[in-house]
C-alpha cells in the first residue's frame, strides 16, 4: 500500500512538471534566503560570546567635552582601577600598531610588517579566553621581551617546526622569545591580534629619549585616547556603580590640569559589535537595526514563497477533484486519501532538501496541511 502510494506520487510530479518546478524553484530559493539570513543573524548575534567570562567583561568607553566618543582611553586608568573600584576583579590594556618583525634562520633572514601585533597587561590573560596550542598559559605575558604568536603566524615564521623558545626580533633590533602559541580568536570575535607582547616592552620599541618622554606622558596622561582598556568585574558586580564612581575616581588620581571634563563608561563586550557608536574600533561594526531589516526580509521573503506555494496548492487541488472521486468511487477510505497526499508531500519535500533532513521537515508539514486541506476540496 505504501509502495503504492509513492509510486502514484511520483507519477503526479512527473506528470505536473510546470507546477512542480515553479513550486520547487519558489519555495526552495524563499527557504534558501531565509536559511542564510538565520546563519548571518546567528553569527552577528554570536560575537564575543566565546569568551568564558563575557559575562562579566567590559570595556571603558571615553567621550571627550566636545562629544567625541572615542574606544581608546588614556593608558594610566587601568592600573588603578582594581584597587579603587570593589566591582573590578581585573583591569588591562591593550595597545595595536604594526610593527617590523625579522626572524633570523640559517643565514636567512624572513622579515615583514605585521599588523595587529597588541602590547597587553598580562591581566588580559585572566580575563579572555585564549586556545592554547603549546606554552603555560600561567606565565604568558609575565616576563618582558617575550612574545605570544598566533598558529597562523607560528606557520608563517617557523612552518612545522615548534616555535616555543625560538625569538622574533620586533623593531629591526630587540629578540623577543616566544612563549606561546594560541589559536587565532574566532571570526566572530571584535578584536583580532596577530602577536602579543608585554605592554611595557612598547617602550623598547621607540629610541630612549623618546621612550623616556613617552613614559614620562603616559603615566599621568588622563586625556590622551591611546589603547583599549578592558575590565572584568567580580561575579555580581555592577557596572553602574563604576559609572557612578568614575568622577570620583577622577578626582582622586587625574592631576587638575588635565582634568577637561572627560566622561568615561563601561560598555558589556557583547554588545560592542552591534551597539557601539565609538570612533576607532578595532575592527567593523555593525547595527541592531541592520539586523532587523534582514530578520524583516527574510520573514517577507518566506512568507512570500509560502503564499505562492499555497496559491498553487489551491489552483491544482481543482484539478484532481475528478481523481478523488473516482478513488473515492473504487472504495478508497479517507484515511487512504490523506496518506496519498502526505506521501506526495513527502516526496516533494525530500526532493528539495534530502541533503539537509532537519531543514526538510518545514516543508513537508507544510505540504501536509495544504495537501490536506486539497482533500477536503474534493469531498
Amino acid at each position: 500500500m505504501l509502495r503504492n502510494f509513492f509510486k502514484t506520487a511520483v507519477r503526479n510530479v512527473v506528470k505536473h512538471k510546470a507546477y512542480s518546478i515553479i513550486n520547487f524553484v519558489g519555495l526552495t530559493c524563499g527557504l534558501a534566503l531565509s536559511l542564510l539570513i538565520i546563519s548571518y543573524l546567528r553569527s552577528e548575534l554570536s560575537y564575543d560570546r566565546f569568551h568564558d567570562k563575557a559575562d562579566r567583561l567590559y570595556r571603558l568607553n571615553y567621550t571627550v567635552p566636545n562629544g567625541l566618543k572615542l574606544a581608546l582611553t588614556p593608558p594610566p586608568i587601568a592600573p588603578l582601577m582594581k584597587d579603587f573600584f570593589p566591582e573590578v576583579e581585573e583591569a588591562a590594556r591593550m595597545y595595536g600598531r604594526n610593527v617590523s618583525i625579522s626572524h633570523h634562520e640559517a643565514g636567512r633572514v624572513d622579515a615583514f610588517e605585521e599588523t595587529d601585533v597588541y602590547f597587553a597587561d598580562s591581566a588580559i590573560m585572566k580575563m579572555f579566553t585564549f586556545s592554547f596550542v603549546s606554552g603555560n598559559p600561567k606565565e604568558a605575558l609575565k616576563d618582558p621581551f617575550t612574545v605570544i604568536i598566533t598558529d597562523e603566524m607560528a606557520k608563517k615564521y617557523f612552518g612545522t617546526k615548534d616555535p616555543l623558545g625560538e625569538s622574533l626580533v620586533l623593531g629591526g633590533e630587540h629578540p623577543f622569545k616566544i612563549t606561546a602559541v594560541v589559536r587565532n580568536f574566532p571570526d566572530n570575535s571584535h578584536l583580532r591580534f596577530h602577536m602579543l607582547v608585554p605592554y611595557f616592552n612598547m617602550y623598547d620599541l621607540e629610541s630612549d629619549q623618546g621612550a623616556e618622554r613617552m613614559r614620562n606622558n603616559l603615566a599621568t596622561n588622563f586625556v590622551i585616547s591611546h589603547g583599549y582598556t578592558y575590565v572584568l568585574l567580580k561575579p555580581g558586580g555592577q557596572s553602574q556603580n563604576v559609572d557612578q564612581a568614575i568622577p570620583a575616581f577622577l578626582k582622586k588620581h587625574c592631576p587638575p590640569n588635565r582634568m577637561i571634563g572627560q566622561v568615561f563608561n563601561l560598555m558589556p563586550l557583547t554588545d560592542i559589535h552591534l551597539r557601539s557608536t565609538m570612533q576607532a574600533e578595532p575592527s567593523s561594526t555593525n547595527s541592531v537595526t541592520t539586523l532587523f531589516i534582514f530578520a524583516a526580509v527574510g520573514l517577507l521573503t518566506l512568507l512570500i514563497a509560502c503564499i505562492n506555494y499555497i496559491n498553487l496548492s489551491t489552483a491544482q487541488s481543482f484539478a484532481r477533484i475528478k481523481e478523488i472521486g473516482i478513488r473515492k468511487i473504487l472504495g478508497s477510505a479517507k484515511s487512504q486519501l490523506i496518506m496519498q497526499f502526505i506521501a506526495e508531500s513527502f516526496l516533494f519535500a525530500l526532493w528539495r532538501w534530502s541533503y539537509r533532513t532537519v531543514y526538510s521537515i518545514l516543508p513537508c508539514l507544510c505540504s501536509i496541511s495544504l495537501r490536506t486541506s486539497t482533500w477536503a476540496f474534493g469531498k
